[in-house]
């Protein structure tokens, strides 16, 4: 027995390190990419405060705004993106708990991200008039939303 379970980390230790050898953008051992694509992004995490969140949205309506894109259409993603903050902040719990936002800019599309930490909320009839020519996903089981536009 002892014997097969060093011969089997052997023989996974190889076989990542070939993996490794056929593409260097993944980690020798883990086999986690560096790097998913040479899109540009952006990562930030905002505390349930409306300053706090007002400031890591202007982070990223500048992000946005130094990018070549449409500004009506950031502007309505950043608006949605305020919608969203504030939904979130009124359902906190009141710990010092955050919400992730992520930001990803592919071809002329930009993806927006909100992961909260919390209880569940769920979106339906929030995101209403402003969202013209934006989708949106709510992963209620992950309590992340996903805005395309």
């Amino acid at each position: 027995f002892p014997f097969s379970a060093v011969m089997l980390i052997v023989i996974q230790l190889m076989a990542t390190i070939c993996l490794h050898m056929k593409d260097r953008n993944i980690s020798a051992i883990t086999l986690i990419p560096a790097r998913i694509g040479d899109e540009e992004s952006m990562d930030l995490s905002a505390a349930y405060d409306r300053e706090i969140a007002e400031d890591a949205i202007k982070k990223v309506e500048e992000f946005l705004s130094y990018r070549n894109i449409d500004s009506v259409k950031v502007k309505r993603l950043v608006e949605n993106c305020k919608e969203c903050a504030e939904v979130l902040r009124k359902h906190s719990n009141g710990k010092k708990q955050s919400f992730d936002l992520h930001v990803r800019i592919i071809k002329e599309e930009i993806h927006m991200v909100l992961r909260a930490a919390g209880k569940r909320i769920n979106f339906d009839g929030i995101l209403k008039g402003e969202t013209t020519g934006l989708e949106h996903k709510y992963m209620y089981g992950l309590n992340v939303l996903v805005l395309t536009g």
